[in-house]
Order: C-alpha cells, then structure tokens, then sequence
C-alpha cells in the first residue's frame, strides 16, 4: 500500500518510490500529475554521487558527469545536453522546494548524460549499469580576447586552487584528486601561446613579458577566470573604490573613435555622457557610495570589455549613460531602459527555423538573468521619475529591449537616454555644465533611493 505524505498546491500528492541501484533499494518521493509519475531528482543523483546545481542564477539547474553537462529548467519542455537541445512532453516541476522530473526525463536525456540505462516500474525506478564514481573535474577552458585575454576554466563543482606566477608561465595548480577531461587545446590569442597539462597542474605559457593577471571565481558551474592584459592597460583602482560596500558600476557610453549621436551644431554624444558620468562619481562619493566608471577618458572600449569590467568588479548597480537621437529634431525627453526577455521557447524556435546551432548562453540567459529583472525595472522606474521632473516635459516612459549591454551583466542595469542630442533645445542645455550637473544629480538620487530601498 502506498504512503501518502502531504497534499500541496496543484492537487498533487506527494507518494513514496523506491530507486533502486546496485541492489540498493532507496526511499523517493514521487507525485503524479496528468497520468504521468515525476520522481524526486535530488534523491537520486544524491545516491549516484552526483550533484544538482542551480545554472548561474536562475531558475534552471544543470548537472555535470565527467565532461557531460545536462541542463534543464522549471517549467520548460528544453533540455540541453552538451549544447545539443532536445524536448520533452512534460516539464519538470517545482514542488514543496523539490525538483520533480517525469519518467521520460530519466528514459530520455537523463539516459543519454550518463550512458546508463533507467526503467520504469510504475514508482520505482531502476538504474541497470554502473556508473563511474567522480570527483571534481576540470571539463571545459574557453579563452576569448576582448582587447585582453580572458581565460574561463569550468569544473564539475567546487575546488580550492592556487595560482603561481613566472616570467612566462601562469601555473594553476587543482587539488590532487581532479581529473582533467580536455585534450590538445589549439590556442589563437594574442597574449597565451599554449594551455598544458602536468598532473593536477594546467600550464598557461604567455607570448608577451609585460603583463598583469587578475583572477576569480564564479558558480553555478564553477569557474576560474583569469584576465590577463599588458602591464601598462592595467585599471588602476583607487583606494577606497576597492572597499567593501555597495558598488555602482557607470558606464559612459561610446568613446575614441566611436563618437555616438552628434548634435545639430556639432555637440558629439561620447563628450556629454562621460561628462555627466563624472559629475555622477563625484556626487555618489560624496555620500560614501563605491563608483567605478568603465572609462575614465575619450577611448575606445567594446560592450564585451565594459560587460567584463562590471562583473569582474562585482558590482551592485549598473547604469549606461547615453544621449538619444532621431531623423525628426522635434522629438525630446528621456528614456530608460532594462532587459527584455525573449522566451525560452521562442529562441528554440528561431534557432532551429535558421538551421544554426544555438548558444547555450544566447538560449540561457533570460533564465539566468531573471533575477535581476524585477530590481532593474524598479532602478528604471526610479530614474524616470527623475529625469521627468528635470526636464518637465511629458515622460517618452520605461521601455525593454534586447540591449547587448545589459544582457551580460549579472547585477540590476539600466541604460538610460538623458535627452535627445538631435533636438537643437537640448542640445544646447546639454552644452552646459550646470544643467550636466543637474542630471547626475537627478540619477544620482535615483540610485541612492534604489540602494535604501534594498537595503545596502
């Protein structure tokens, strides 16, 4: 006779399993739904010497079994093993904090991600083959140049590591009981020659003498991150910008060759918002707020260097600064922007239709940065008001889109327009200091008012 233990919300009651492996008979929660028998994940992989880890930081999760990474998310009928997609007719659930998966899950994808075979009985579920015992593996190293050198290291979970520096070597030294699942690495970078490998040591041999290294850590999976740069490119932080505390990142848009709008008498876009991106720095230190600026002067910088820039700080708070512009000159006021989310399914959708294979950060991330949504509307919402006030004139609102400059960042981020640099009356208010001062005021109380109402 089956044991009922609860009744939660849905009408689904949660029942008692048995998973069984290695003539192991375990106890596992189970619910059913629609005919159809969803088995508690976290019990099972538990018994498997396996992990269920959150994906960055929304709500999917991923699990990693040697260099195999399945990941899958609540109520979405995708799965991606190995940055392949697949479906599945019934979605996984959220149920009492537990992670229910349907019998096909384990059939299906689940099979696939550990070459071992599953069978239903109607609520037990059996493991036939053997699975190979893991511990911590280095899967996956990606090096990208973005005008630096960023070198990403995934691991199956969690590892303490020491990092020693040479002349021409960078030495990552794992603990002794990682396993390295990476062959031959064809390396075409500027700064790195050559990734090896040397027991639970990876050698990163450099092509350059004058440089800088600077490293951390992100989950959800694990990963070392190096940033390597010339020596002489190095940011040079203040004193007190590197202290503890709430940290807002201002991002000044457009700079060196990359001029932005231009105003009817000249005024170019780059100029102004650096401008008001000081003035903003100056007023936030003033009440004790942590600033950094992704520039500082009139240069080039790439929206993957400005991206990096602000997660690599950790910052709290992101704000990008720009001017608006149009073919009509009548058109004036402000906008503000946050993140829009495509649905998950949709970007399946369009990813297949056009035959090409999908990014698993391009499919993930409006999971990943649905954490963030609700405080970035609310940040947008906040500057508005502000600007509105300013400016006295009817509000052009708060607008989503698809914005590559806040689709990266991993902290609440807005990209505001201060005004329309096409319009010849704000062009010319724009050209004074005064009124420069008056916005960074405007968004500088903004942030303060974001900043008390969360508590930091």
């Amino acid at each position: 006779m089956q044991k009922i233990f609860l009744f939660i919300l849905f009408s689904c009651t949660i029942f008692s399993g048995t998973f069984i492996y290695e003539k192991k008979k375990v106890e596992v929660y189970t619910i059913e739904k629609d005919g159809v028998v969803y088995f508690d994940l976290k019990t099972i992989l538990d018994n498997l010497n396996l992990s269920l880890d959150h994906y960055r930081e929304g709500n999917s999760y991923q699990i990693q079994y040697l260099e195999n990474k399945l990941i899958f998310a609540i109520d979405s009928p995708f799965v991606i093993l190995n940055d392949k997609i697949q479906e599945i007719s019934k979605v996984p659930l959220l149920q009492d904090s537990r992670v229910f998966v349907p019998d096909l899950f384990f059939l299906g994808p689940l099979s696939s991600l550990l070459n071992s075979n599953f069978k239903i009985q109607g609520k037990n579920i059996i493991l036939e083959d053997k699975i190979k015992k893991t511990g911590p593996s280095l899967y996956n190293i990606e090096v990208h140049n973005l005008g630096f050198t960023k070198a990403v290291f995934y691991f199956t979970e969690n590892i303490n590591y020491s990092i020693k520096e040479g002349s021409h070597q960078i030495a990552l030294e794992l603990p002794k009981t990682t396993t390295i699942n990476i062959g031959a690495l064809k390396i075409n970078d500027p700064f790195i020659s050559s990734i090896s490998y040397k027991g639970n040591i990876v050698l990163i041999t450099l092509k350059i003498e004058d440089w800088s290294l600077s490293h951390y850590t992100l989950s959800s999976p694990f990963r070392i991150i190096m940033d390597i740069t010339k020596s002489k490119e190095k940011r040079k932080i203040e004193k007190e910008e590197r202290s503890e505390g709430f940290k807002v990142i201002i991002d000044p848009g457009h700079g060196g060759s990359d001029i932005g709008a231009t105003g009817p008498s000249g005024l170019q876009e780059k100029e102004v918002v650096l401008k008001i991106a000081l003035y903003l720095k100056d007023f936030l230190k003033g009440k004790g707020i942590n600033c950094l600026l992704t520039r500082e002067k009139d240069e080039d910088l790439s929206i993957e260097e400005r991206v990096n820039f602000a997660n690599s700080h950790k910052g709290d708070l992101f704000i990008s600064i720009h001017n608006n512009a149009f073919k009509s000159k009548n058109i004036k006021g402000t906008e503000t922007y946050y993140l829009s989310l495509q649905p998950f399914e949709e970007l399946y959708k369009n990813n297949n239709e056009n035959n090409q294979s999908p990014s698993l950060d391009l499919i993930l991330w409006d999971l990943a940065q649905s954490k963030y949504i609700n405080d970035s509307a609310y940040l947008a919402e906040l500057i508005q008001k502000e600007l509105d006030l300013l400016w006295e004139i009817p509000p052009r609102g708060i607008k989503q889109a698809p914005l590559k400059i806040l689709s990266g960042l991993l902290m609440p981020a807005t990209l505001v327009e201060v005004g329309f640099i096409s319009n010849p009356e704000e062009e010319k208010v724009m050209q004074k200091e005064d009124f420069l001062q008056k916005i960074a005021q405007a968004l500088s109380k903004a942030i303060i008012e974001f900043k008390d109402s969360i508590g930091k």
